[in-house]
């Protein structure tokens, strides 16, 4: 029911003029579809042999495949539409449906009407037997304009995880696993979110999935987060900074170790990605404090954000003897006492890289 109301608001938000045309034309019948062009004869005949009710289900696919070619051969894909919702209302048990309705949802794509062809797309997954085309499953095809065209992630979800229940093999899991885990976090779903996160980490193949290239750190984050009991949190940044100074001050490498992240903390070079997987280690300050005092600015640099602010330090004795240290806000939604503290979460070594 759900779904229904839900395609029904897109439905009335998406028709356009033209597409009121269009119904407009279909509720004129039969006579919509006979063409006084050159070929009339031959599409008459063949609209003659449909309506005529004689032939079973293979034959009146064939006849519906000459009557489609002969349409859009023409150029009439207002009238195609008309006539294939005309076949899909007929019938509505044929085995062929889910062709019929690919092919409407096509010609709406090609119209520019993607939240149309949506739902056209929507109902072969629901409602109609898959059928394979040029060795291509029409339900696979139509799970994947789904997701180029939704944006809602209980859609989106809802269709990611059909991809991966039937049809693995023809897919990245591990980057539909991560991409369903994002869309259970937009729902607020945690738990789903971080089952999803585990199933991707269990099969991570190495590739980058476009536009989240620090996803396996994002995702065992999210993992640990869950499992950690999360006392490291500062309510106040003023607060973790001065215990940061203090522990600097007194030169203690324990009351260092003791302020940091337990989840992510991070060391690394600016060049560096966040991703790589070198950049998470466990870290001892000990052998990095031997020079005497470190030292630290009084205040945080000036490229610091709102939720994320960074402190400049120097006399670590290492090659890089200036350190930036890093601060953020906790992300854990699932832990509303622990969700937005702040923490220590990592140190880059050097100034930072300026870019113009």
């Amino acid at each position: 029911m759900q779904q229904r109301t839900r395609y029904g608001i897109v439905l009335i938000f998406s028709i356009s003029i033209v597409i009121l045309v269009i119904l407009l034309a279909c509720s004129t019948g039969y006579r919509y579809y006979k063409s006084s062009a050159r070929n009339e004869n031959y599409l008459n005949e063949l609209l003659t042999m449909y309506n005529s009710g004689k032939h079973d289900e293979i034959e009146r696919f064939s006849i519906i495949q000459a009557i489609s070619s002969e349409l859009a051969s023409r150029g009439e894909s207002e009238k195609l539409i008309c006539f294939l919702e005309e076949v899909l209302a007929k019938n509505p048990e044929d085995s062929y449906n889910a062709y019929h309705a690919f092919t409407i949802a096509s010609l709406y794509m090609q119209m520019g009407y993607p939240k149309l062809a949506a739902i056209y797309f929507h109902r072969i997954i629901r409602n109609f037997p898959d059928i394979v085309e040029n060795g291509e499953s029409i339900h696979y095809r139509s799970l994947m304009h789904l997701l180029a065209i939704e944006t809602n992630p209980s859609l989106t979800a809802e269709y990611r995880h059909d991809l991966i229940t039937h049809f693995p093999e023809k897919i990245s899991s591990s980057s539909q696993y991560f991409l369903l885990g994002m869309d259970y976090e937009k729902l607020g779903l945690w738990d789903k979110a971080i089952d999803a996160y585990r199933q991707f980490t269990a099969v991570y193949d190495g590739a980058i999935i476009p536009g989240y290239p620090d996803a396996l750190v994002h995702a065992r984050n999210y993992i640990n987060l869950s499992e950690a009991t999360i006392d490291w949190g500062y309510t106040s940044l003023d607060d973790l900074l001065e215990d940061i100074k203090a522990a600097l001050r007194s030169g203690s490498a324990r009351a260092l170790a003791r302020l940091k992240a337990k989840v992510g903390f991070f060391v690394m070079d600016w060049y560096q990605e966040n991703f790589e997987g070198n950049s998470q280690v466990l870290f001892d300050f000990s052998p990095f404090m031997t020079n005497g005092r470190i030292f630290y600015n009084d205040t945080i640099e000036p490229y610091s954000t709102s939720n994320e602010v960074y402190l400049k330090t120097r006399g670590w004795s290492l090659q890089s003897p200036t350190w930036i240290l890093y601060f953020r806000k906790i992300h854990c939604p699932f832990n509303p006492e622990a969700h937005n503290k702040w923490e220590w979460a990592g140190i880059f070594f050097g100034d930072k890289i300026q870019t113009n």
